[in-house]
């Protein structure tokens, strides 16, 4: 039995006889600072406990297959689209993509496309990036938070579009050099993907002050006979208000969804693993089948980008014209909600809150258009 201390009981007896004579003196006047109280209060998102059973599905279980026709957005900068990643803040699209006469990151308002910035310099200088990665920020004040693989360094980006260095350094714990792959649980809190022994795992890094500390919390590997980092590569995600992450692979249809407070995990398999063990270099080849390649956490769902076919078969495809790629939606519990074939090919973000896919086409001039979702009830 809990023990409850004196002085506790003191002070919430002392409290309670406050509130009664408050309420007898102004007994037909609503106190304002009651009613602010009462704004402030926030209620969390609940969600049914993550089952620990694999879930096997096939492509039936999302039913019907939706096709949808993207609106094109015309903008006056003319750019190639190349390693782009987006992600949307309130009104702002932020999009990461390769340099060639832009910075690495250019900032839009949505939804008018009207270009608002372009920040971030190609080099090894201060403040300059070689292979950045966009981690989306819950704070108020900060954007977006930026990770630079060549330096194991984080920066932050402010509301005016600066970018400013965080005053520290991210260990290199992995086998090797690796683009971690980061997501924000909070301000002080991140999750990232990164090589392991046996292939790869997850990590917590937590921020108190100028100090930092990191812990391997969450496996990725799966099987013995896959044990090199090029066959758990894939795309890291988190939903914060459910305790939830998740782990796209990119060379094998599955997912595996983490209740983080708990520390337990569901595999999402779709039919049978048969791939053979490769090494690093023939894993990567364009003759292999990628699945996942980009994800978007949503607070119902996350998106998956889903492609199904070897690179080398886009390309061809792409050569005649033929241009598509999938969505698939899932709840953060792994089941499957619907599947959607988008009629171009390149790289997304979805506004949930919108019920909308943006996306970046790599074949046309003018790459940005959005799909409307069908998440209204």
């Amino acid at each position: 039995m809990r023990t409850i201390h004196p002085t506790f009981v003191t002070a919430a007896f002392s409290f309670a006889l406050i509130c009664l004579l408050s309420v007898s003196c102004n007994n037909n006047t609503k106190s304002a600072d009651s009613s602010k109280a009462s704004e402030t209060i926030v209620i969390k998102d609940t969600i049914a406990p993550l089952p620990l059973e694999e879930l096997h599905l096939s492509d039936k279980d999302f039913g019907e297959i939706v096709e949808l026709t993207g609106v094109s957005h015309p903008v006056e900068e003319i750019f190639r689209i190349s390693e782009t990643e987006m992600i949307i803040k309130d009104s702002l699209l932020i999009m990461k993509n390769r340099p060639f006469d832009k910075g690495f990151f250019m900032i839009y308002s949505l939804p008018d496309f009207r270009f608002l910035a372009s920040v971030g310099n190609l080099g090894n200088g201060p403040l300059e990036f070689q292979f950045p990665h966009l981690i989306k920020s819950s704070s108020d004040s900060v954007l977006c938070y930026i990770y630079e693989g060549t330096k194991a360094k984080m920066y932050s980006m402010s509301n005016d579009f600066t970018i400013n260095e965080l005053d520290y350094n991210i260990t290199e714990d992995g086998s090797g050099w690796s683009q971690k792959d980061f997501c924000s649980i909070n301000d002080s809190t991140f999750l990232y993907a990164d090589n392991a022994k046996g292939g790869k795992a997850i990590s917590t890094m937590k921020i108190s002050g100028d100090s930092l500390t990191i812990s391997r919390d969450y496996p990725i590997a799966f099987s013995e006979k896959h044990k090199n980092w090029a066959a758990y590569t894939g795309c890291l995600g988190v939903n914060s208000d459910y305790d939830r992450a998740v782990y796209v692979y990119k060379y094998f249809r599955r997912l595996r969804f983490y209740d983080l407070e708990n520390k337990t995990f569901r595999d999402v398999i779709f039919g049978a693993d048969e791939k053979k063990s490769e090494g690093d270099v023939e894993t990567l080849a364009p003759t292999n089948i990628t699945y996942y390649w980009k994800i978007s956490p949503q607070k119902k769902h996350i998106y998956c980008l889903y492609s199904g076919r070897t690179p080398v078969q886009v390309h061809n495809e792409l050569k005649k014209e033929i241009s598509y790629i999938y969505v698939e939606q899932f709840d953060w519990n792994g089941n499957p909600v619907r599947k959607y074939r988008l009629d171009h090919w390149g790289y997304f973000c979805v506004n949930e809150q919108e019920d909308t896919i943006y996306l970046v086409s790599t074949d046309e001039e003018q790459p940005f258009y959005s799909y409307q979702l069908f998440n209204r009830k």
